[in-house]
């Protein structure tokens, strides 16, 4: 993500154009390129932003930011629509209103994942070592 020109949407899009896979993002970056500071988590929606002067040795896990929060919100109920695919009762209870927790969606895209439903997509940042540590 800390590369000239780095987009995480479009490698999203290309994921799907250029291979047919549905991909499944799991995390949504917080900037680009030299802005890239960390990462929203969609299955516990938090946010974990990187301390830039160490290199990544240190982040801190806290809420969303109210200028991500919609954005957030609408690409975990993507990523939750496609999970609940995975398991009958998870469907069921999911139309009927009912989110899966942490444990179950994490369940879930481990199903999806192993079953080449959908690709689970991270973003990160190598280099910086950011985005790394919640592999």
């Amino acid at each position: 993500m800390d590369k000239i020109g780095a987009d995480f949407f479009n490698c999203v899009d290309m994921i799907r154009d250029r291979t047919g896979a549905t991909p499944a993002p799991v995390q949504m970056p917080i900037g680009a390129e030299s802005e890239f500071e960390g990462i929203v988590d969609l299955v516990e929606m938090k946010e974990w932003v990187w301390n830039s002067e160490d290199l990544g040795a240190s982040w801190t896990v806290q809420d969303i930011r109210a200028d991500l929060a919609d954005k957030a919100a609408e690409m975990r109920a993507e990523l939750v629509e496609l999970a609940v695919e995975q398991d009958d009762d998870a469907m069921e209870a999911f139309l009927e209103g009912d989110e899966p927790d942490v444990a179950t969606l994490r369940r879930l895209i481990r199903m999806g994942t192993l079953n080449m439903s959908f690709v689970p997509v991270l973003c990160g940042s190598a280099f910086k070592n950011k985005g790394v540590q919640p592999l």
